[in-house]
């Protein structure tokens, strides 16, 4: 169990994973979904868990109603992840999702099933299913997975569990520099990579590798930046002309937001992506105070302090104008 965690919380999540582990005991079949626009820590904390099901003799699968990027191939058993769940599973469990529109197609099936479980970390979670158990002071839900497989299941991690819970953990905390990092995913992770898995190479999949067409669409990106509030906000604007020209896709942006973050004496960051006809992906980061999960909030999303999202839809330059000033009364 992870230490960092209030006492309240940790007694909440202990009674949490012993219902679960009664549920686990009677399921035969356990379906695992990830939120949708996956990260590391929704498949890895679901990958994980499917891992040490298995090991102990439940059929689990994995569910996700997006494309899973190439970004992901070094995540073991993602290759199983399927977007297609036919029914029939005696446990449902969600990882990682705020709310139940984070299942995409699989909201309703989900929500009508008797036996559910939600696994989150995040702030606001809208406590969607049977049994939740939240933990919003720990660092990622795959820091909560790694507690339930070898706390409460008793199950020994493998490299392929560790290697997810690893990446889960190190992709929520920005490669453990973001301020949710915690002692808890220190411990965890130091743990986690005594089991043999080459965490060197998941690090520079994550933080450092790229594909030439990834640099094509950077290089556009950039050209878009603009300033505001005197240099403390940084905007990105991703057009589906420059994904197109760049010949990539929606997943293909992820981490640009960093550029724009990680200039100096900025202190929110915005990369808006668009989607669809007036429809756009918003990524916001912030450092050193402002909470911009309050303006993902005022558009339906969420996420963090320091890093949230949401869908937005109108005219582009609406809603530049919009964020901004929303940005700015954060500030």
């Amino acid at each position: 169990m992870t230490k960092n965690i209030s006492k309240e919380n940790k007694e909440t999540q202990i009674r949490g994973f012993e219902r679960l582990r009664l549920l686990v005991g009677g399921a035969k079949r356990a379906a695992l979904f990830c939120h949708i626009r996956p990260d590391t820590d929704t498949l890895g904390a679901a990958l994980a868990l499917a891992l040490a099901l298995k090991s102990d003799g439940i059929d689990a699968g994995v569910y996700c109603d997006s494309e899973i990027n190439d970004y992901y191939s070094l995540m073991p058993g993602v290759e199983t992840v399927s977007a297609d769940y036919e029914g029939g599973a005696d446990l449902l469990i969600a990882l990682d999702c705020g709310d139940s529109k984070r299942l995409g197609k699989f909201e309703d099936g989900f929500l009508k099933h008797k036996n559910t479980v939600n696994i989150d970390h995040h702030q606001g979670n809208t406590k969607f299913a049977a049994l939740n158990i939240l933990a919003h002071d720990v660092s990622s839900t795959c820091e909560i997975i790694y507690g339930l497989i070898t706390d409460i299941l008793k199950i020994k991690p493998d490299a392929a569990i560790a290697a997810n819970l690893y990446m889960g953990i190190a992709g929520d905390t920005g490669n453990f520099m973001h301020s949710n990092t915690t002692s808890g995913a220190h411990t965890a992770a130091a743990a986690l990579i005594k089991y043999n898995f080459d965490f060197s190479a998941a690090g520079y999949r994550l933080f450092k590798e790229t594909s030439l067409r990834r640099t094509k669409l950077l290089a556009r990106a950039l050209n878009s930046l603009a300033m505001y509030a005197d240099n403390r906000i940084a905007v990105i604007t991703i057009t589906a002309e420059s994904l197109k020209e760049a010949g990539c896709g929606q997943g293909d942006s992820e981490g640009i937001i960093d550029y724009a973050i990680n200039i100096g004496g900025v202190n929110i960051g915005v990369c808006i992506t668009e989607a669809g006809q007036n429809t756009y992906k918003v990524s916001l980061r912030s450092r050193g105070g402002p909470d911009i999960s309050r303006v993902a909030e005022a558009y339906g999303g969420g996420g963090h302090k320091q890093a949230s999202g949401c869908i937005i839809q109108g005219k582009i330059q609406n809603i530049v104008d919009d964020l901004v000033r929303l940005c700015e009364a954060q500030l």
